[in-house]
């Protein structure tokens, strides 16, 4: 038991991540916003053409 604490001892603190982490999520919250407004945006037909074009 004495060695399991003496190892916990020797890890140190844990590194605090939620910095890091909340500006991922703040990035990810920013994406899922723009990529909603680009679903919103109508394609013209000449821009479904270019994009898919008829054999």
């Amino acid at each position: 038991m004495e060695t399991a604490f003496d190892q916990i001892e020797r890890q140190g603190t844990p590194v605090d991540y939620s910095a890091e982490l909340g500006r991922i999520v703040q990035s990810l919250t920013t994406l899922g916003e723009r990529l909603k407004g680009r679903r919103a945006i109508p394609r013209s037909a000449a821009g479904r053409r270019a994009l898919c074009p008829r054999s």
